[in-house]
């Protein structure tokens, strides 16, 4: 929760609720899966099939990077780095970080 706004992780979508009402400020289609999303700042960091930044408010897209692996849950998020765990499939899990600058 942040703002007066829930985040919630679908299949294949992100919405944002209102925490009063519970109506619905947007929504983020993906073509392929989402694994869970987490707040840090003004976005919103989505783990699927790569790792996608969205508008916290908005929930447009800010920006996208990819690597190889499932993602195992949602990412976490520090003040300096994004940490994904992701899995090859052979039940050895790596995790893959990424860096951005606030």
């Amino acid at each position: 929760m942040t703002g007066g706004t829930v985040v919630v992780s679908l299949a294949r979508a992100v919405v944002a609720l209102d925490v009063d009402g519970g109506s619905e400020r947007w929504r983020r289609e993906f073509d392929g899966y989402t694994v869970g999303a987490s707040v840090g700042g003004d976005t919103i960091y989505v783990a699927g099939e790569g790792l996608v930044g969205l508008d916290r408010s908005t929930g447009e897209w800010q920006w996208a990077r990819s690597f190889d692996g499932a993602p195992m849950r949602a990412p976490t998020v520090t003040r300096d780095a994004v940490y994904v765990d992701a899995s090859t499939g052979d039940h050895r899990p790596y995790t893959y970080t990424y860096r951005f600058e606030r």
